[in-house]
């Protein structure tokens, strides 16, 4: 029944024809194997849940389209909207996060039904409960959705989880006052926990204690985040099965224990384990939690009916039902990692121990983690594109002790309630646990190639290496069986059986050089960032932004790993402006683990008197990173690809650091890209001045489409077929100006806006070059784009 759900879900991903071939497809197969099989129900239970899978994905499409067109209608507008309320979050900076559900919104048509949303708020003077029916007036504003390659997906992560919108509220009335006192009573609990931990604990620990025990990751510091990513240990950070077992389960057992019959501890340990996964997870859908409860209560219904409890049948359908619930969760991270595990656990791992048959307890935990982690590893790194290489190890060291830091945290929020000192004392065992956490990972992760920057897997290496196991384990399974009666030898198995885990391995994150050449213009809001790829040569030109937080941490890191890049080799700043440059600083402090080898500085600034330059160039140094000034003339080479500096400002206008902009033509062929910078129009009429006239089919626009930049003499001598502006969304400069646009479409040149387009591809590779867009036109729809562009 799962599989075929999950199947409709894959088909419904596919055009109408070939959805209704490989149904058709299917359907045979199924006659066949029912007339041959005895006329097994299971193999009409197949088709019949993949054509409701299909539907049900189908559905949620259609659902959140109509959403996003009510958003648009609302754009930039006043609503007032109504719902109940499911949670309540303090944020950071005072203000309230409120989830709430069965919305509706006041619009000019009249109310419309709008699902849930998140609502930020001021804090409120008048006391909030759980279930309260409220009205508030704001905006209606929807997620963001990625313009880059590797960027994280905010709308389709929240829609996954049931919320289609932000609200940002300036008003709340109470509607109505009826409150769930259960809900309101789980939460309440948990506020109150999470201020015992922040008093009993160091400021660090109390955050991923919160993390753990309470599914609160507001006060997780990013420095814990990334040291358990890299060390493969971060599933600890999220509430799991093990949680949910350790606290259900043992109060169903200590119940059966204490006398209480089957029914009586069946009841008892349901009652909590629900409270506990909404307590850690909330009453929306978080998949891992919520795998974990349905797991777990169906392990007590076992026991109480006298039946054998099956980890595949529980996890098989507690899917299903999640699946129903939200389709998308299918495509999350979450949900892939928490079930894969799960099943591999449940179907892989027996199969291989029975054939490799490890003699001891730390044979057959190898065992497993291997299994786990060849199960994952495909998701970890379509996902987040590097791959933890000790992570097994560290996981055999550190789960064994996970049990007492979670019982660590328990015991510290109930006797921290009653007394400060005990609550404390309960506290300093998780406390050393946690030390000794952070010194593996940091221990770990000072070995060379400690992680793996793998990129995006090829859609057809994970087939392969999916189908590769697949036909592995078949074998193994049917040998199994008659050896078994043979009772043959099992030496040799495991060199086998690792043998084949690096070869598989090694299909799935092995990347060939780049043929030709590749330049990315990237959605960095108002700002410049470009990368241009060739061989296995890495040339970052600019990145910075003026409206984007945290640019190296959000858009330039994922795109460079999801492209497999571990090594930048030349950053080039085309001058010293923040919209070029933050992102960029942001590498050179080693945010993301990504080392530059040499930085390219505008030879105008290397007077000293802006001191831009001089931190840029320390910073550098301190990095390990070379540091070049480029004048007119120089030529950086990498291969077939040259890129020559055509002009690099001029002396007397110093004084405004867009005059220092280099203008670079890169050329690969006879292919050429010309990059601008924040080139002035009297810039642009120096380098005229020249006489020069490089060969270029694609132009950079100036200072992101600005009236004063492109002019009409420039655009004459360059003549580009397409020209790219990089620019942010609603920007307050109003670029790209009118003007500009229109003296390229005087000349006929086709123009594409990152803010629309989002990043913007242009491909050379045997003598042809072709432009895509990451995005549809006009709608901000992930990895939708296309084709635009191929003279």
């Amino acid at each position: 029944m799962a599989g075929g759900f999950v199947l409709g879900e894959v088909l419904a991903l596919l055009p109408v024809v070939w959805t209704a071939g490989i149904l058709v497809m299917v359907l045979a197969g199924v006659c066949c194997l029912w007339n041959k099989n005895g006329r097994s129900l299971i193999w009409w239970l197949l088709p019949v849940f993949c054509v409701l899978g299909l539907g049900f994905a189908r559905a949620d499409r259609q659902k959140e389209n109509r959403y996003r067109q009510t958003i648009e209608s609302l754009n930039g507008k006043q609503a007032e909207l109504k719902g109940t309320l499911l949670g309540i979050q303090e944020g950071r900076y005072g203000g309230l996060t409120l989830e709430m559900k069965a919305v509706t919104l006041e619009t000019e048509e009249g109310e419309v039904p709008f699902g849930s949303v998140v609502a930020y708020v001021d804090r409120e003077d008048t006391p909030l409960a759980i279930g309260m029916r409220l009205s508030l007036t704001g905006e209606l504003k929807p997620f963001r959705r990625p313009g880059n390659p590797g960027e994280f997906d905010a709308g389709a992560y929240y829609h996954a989880m049931g919320i289609q919108a932000g609200f940002y509220g300036e008003k709340v009335k109470i509607v109505s006052e009826d409150w769930s006192p259960y809900l309101e009573g789980v939460r309440r609990l948990r506020c109150h926990a999470a201020e015992v931990l922040e008093r009993v604990c160091t400021p660090e620990d109390s955050g991923i204690f919160r993390a753990m025990v309470l599914g609160e990751k507001t006060e997780l510091s990013g420095e814990i985040r990334k040291l358990y990513q890299a060390g493969g240990i971060s599933h600890l950070l999220a509430v799991s099965g093990l949680h949910i077992s350790m606290i259900g389960l043992g109060v169903f057992g200590l119940s059966r224990k204490a006398g209480l019959g089957p029914a009586g501890a069946g009841l008892l340990g349901g009652a909590v384990t629900v409270s506990y996964g909404i307590l850690a997870g909330g009453i929306g859908i978080a998949s891992s939690v919520m795998r974990a409860v349905v797991m777990a209560l169906l392990q007590m219904g076992a026991g109480y009916l006298g039946r054998t409890y099956d980890m595949r049948t529980a996890a098989a359908l507690s899917g299903l039902w999640l699946l129903m619930c939200s389709p998308q969760l299918l495509f999350q991270a979450g949900f892939q990692l928490s079930f894969g595990a799960v099943l591999a656990l449940g179907i892989a791992e027996p199969v291989v121990e029975e054939w490799i048959k490890p003699r001891t307890v730390l044979g057959r935990t190898l065992t497993a983690g291997a299994v786990i982690q060849l199960a994952t590893c495909p998701v970890v790194a379509y996902h987040y594109f590097e791959y933890p290489v000790y992570g097994i190890l560290l996981n055999l060291a550190v789960i064994p002790l996970m049990s007492y830091v979670l019982i660590s945290g328990i015991l510290a929020v109930f006797l921290g309630s009653l007394s400060l000192k005990a609550g404390m004392a309960a506290a300093g065992t998780g406390h050393y646990v946690l030390c000794f956490y952070r010194w593996l990972c940091e221990r770990t992760g000072q070995i060379p190639g400690s992680v793996l920057i793998t990129g995006r897997p090829e859609g057809w290496k994970t087939g392969l290496y999916g189908l590769v196991w697949a036909v592995f384990l078949i074998a193994v399974s049917v040998r199994t069986g008659r050896e078994k009666r043979a009772q043959k030898s099992c030496r040799g198995r495991r060199a086998v059986f690792l043998f084949l885990a690096a070869a598989t391995a090694g299909l799935l994150f092995f990347r060939l050089p780049l043929r030709g050449m590749e330049t990315t213009f990237l959605d960095v809001g108002q700002g410049d960032g470009i990368c241009i790829r060739t061989g296995r040569t890495v040339i970052l030109v600019d990145g910075g932004s003026t409206d984007r937080k945290n640019l190296g941490e959000s858009v330039l890191i994922p795109f460079l790993k999801s492209k497999g890049i571990a090594r930048v080799d030349y950053a080039v700043v085309s001058h010293g402006d923040q919209d070029h440059i933050s992102g960029l600083t942001e590498l050179l402090q080693e945010a993301g683990g990504i080392p530059v080898s040499h930085v390219v500085l505008p030879w105008l600034g290397q007077g000293g008197e802006d001191e831009i330059y001089g931190r840029l160039a320390a910073l550098a140094v301190d990095h390990g990173a070379d540091v070049f000034w480029m004048d007119r003339g120089d030529v950086l080479r990498a291969g077939e690809m040259k890129i020559r500096c055509l002009y690099a400002g001029e002396t007397k206008r110093a004084a405004d650091r867009n005059e220092h902009s280099l203008l670079l033509h890169v050329e690969y062929g006879t292919a050429g890209i010309l990059l601008t910078g924040d080139m002035s129009e009297e810039g642009e009429e120096d380098w005229l001045s020249l006489g020069e006239t490089p060969g270029i089919q694609v132009l950079k626009t100036a200072h992101h489409g600005s009236a004063y930049s492109t002019g009409e003499a420039f655009l004459d001598r360059v003549a580009p077929e397409v020209a790219v502006i990089s620019c942010g969304e609603g920007n307050r400069y109003g670029h790209p100006a009118k003007e500009t646009l229109e003296r390229m479409a005087d000349r006929g040149v086709k123009w594409l806006q990152t803010k629309d387009q989002g990043a913007v591809t242009v491909r050379v590779r045997d003598g042809r070059m072709e432009v895509e867009t990451f995005l549809e036109t006009g709608e901000r729809r992930a990895g939708q784009g296309g084709r635009l562009w191929s003279p």
